[in-house]
């Protein structure tokens, strides 16, 4: 985890109650547009955000996330290259899917997701 990102706070601070943490945020960029909606299917505590286009709002979306999936097989090369770039840039892990089925791509998600919540370094995985 690169040091401009703050780790949601899980220690009590003597009430008892633990303060509220902030959903972790995972890009997910390729895939087919038709399972969007099983892509963004999430547990509470997981954001999700899909791109299936490199355009305009692609660097900026994967600036905000806390993790990223990169769908290898249904991305355009260009998106594919940003993506990567900005992952080690940033410091941001990154989790691939070797394909766009659903069960792949949430294998990912829930990858980037561990990463990004135990603040590992990032690596490209795949899934």
């Amino acid at each position: 985890m690169s040091a401009g990102r703050a780790r949601p706070s899980t220690h009590d601070d003597d009430s008892g109650v633990l303060p509220p943490t902030r959903a972790i945020r995972v890009l997910v960029v390729g895939g087919l547009t038709r399972l969007d909606a099983h892509y963004r299917a999430a547990p509470v505590g997981v954001e999700i955000d899909t791109v299936n286009a490199d355009g305009g709002s692609l660097e900026t979306r994967a600036a905000a996330a806390d993790a990223l999936v990169l769908v290898v097989g249904n991305v355009s090369h260009a998106a594919a290259a940003k993506v990567r770039s900005l992952a080690r840039r940033r410091g941001t892990p990154l989790a691939s899917a070797t394909g766009a089925s659903v069960s792949r791509v949430r294998a990912a998600i829930a990858l980037a997701f561990v990463a990004a919540r135990d603040g590992e370094e990032p690596a490209l995985r795949l899934a």
